[in-house]
């Protein structure tokens, strides 16, 4: 499965309740469609709701590793949320990096990191 938040238009509503609203009136259906998905990609989300989507995602699946990806410091908070976080060096500057597990330099160095961390951290 896939989920993608979208953000409704600026004249619908503010920014920093959109995504947020949703889980608030709809909290375990929203989490049990969450908890369906493979992958989620927050688009056009605050920095807060990031954060509180990987905050949901680990309340309601405590035996699962939260991976958080991240370029920029909108993305600082969600990395320090997630079990794991990734921070790429880029345009956006290195506050992701720092804040985060493991810092990359470019996108294509993500799958050998996936690759190395789950082979040393999840054999037994």
């Amino acid at each position: 499965f896939f989920l993608m938040i979208r953000r409704p238009p600026r004249s619908t509503q503010s920014r920093s309740s959109a995504a947020s609203d949703v889980y608030k009136r709809q909290g375990k259906q929203f989490a049990k469609l969450m908890e369906r998905c493979e992958v989620m990609i927050g688009c056009r989300v605050s920095p807060k709701q990031k954060q509180e989507f990987v905050k949901i995602l680990r309340k309601n699946m405590p035996n699962d590793v939260v991976l958080a990806i991240g370029d920029g410091a909108n993305d600082v908070n969600m990395i320090n949320e997630a079990n794991v976080g990734v921070g790429i060096k880029g345009v956006e500057g290195h506050q992701a990096a720092r804040a985060s597990d493991f810092a990359i330099g470019e996108f294509k160095f993500l799958k050998p990191l996936l690759l190395c961390y789950c082979l040393l951290y999840t054999s037994d």
